[in-house]
């Protein structure tokens, strides 16, 4: 008896992207994820998160945001600037894993973070190594995953 790879439902913005836009119909409708598309689409999504940066909230509006804080959870998508963060010395790099465990929680409950190692600045292509190492967090799939990120690299 074969097994079939487990699948788990796709994510409504995995579902509503078009790869193939000059494709009139879809022969079966993508609703579903392997476990290795689940992998690219967490890739995918931390890759985005930790290349966006959150803005600033005006003074105008931050006592508004802070009534409505109390009713809705708020968090700025994407990391806040830490061009001023030193990654080559211990505070800097656990003050940008801190930001990056944030946005990751929030953002991508697909995966718990296990560990985050923090690399050099690379000068020449202007960007940061950050090798993320989790556990899938859907069922039925329960395995470690790593991968590395580029913060800063154009895509």
């Amino acid at each position: 008896m074969t097994s079939q790879p487990a699948e788990v439902i796709a994510p409504l913005f995995d579902r509503l992207i078009d790869d193939e836009p000059h494709v009139p119909s879809e022969r079966t409708p993508f609703r579903s994820l392997t476990a290795d598309e689940l992998k690219k689409s967490i890739q995918n999504e931390i890759n985005m998160l930790l290349n966006s940066r959150g803005n600033k909230v005006p003074f105008c509006v931050r006592s508004i945001l802070n009534d409505l804080a109390k009713y809705v959870p708020l968090r700025q998508y994407g990391l806040s600037d830490f061009s001023t963060y030193d990654v080559a010395n211990t505070q800097g790099k656990k003050d940008l894993v801190s930001q990056i465990v944030q946005a990751i929680v929030t953002y991508e409950p697909r995966l718990v973070l296990l560990d985050i190692k923090v690399g050099e600045y690379n000068h020449k292509t202007q960007s940061l190594r950050v090798d993320l190492i989790g556990m899938l967090n859907v069922e039925p799939l329960a395995e470690h995953f790593s991968f590395p990120v580029y913060i800063g690299k154009n895509q």
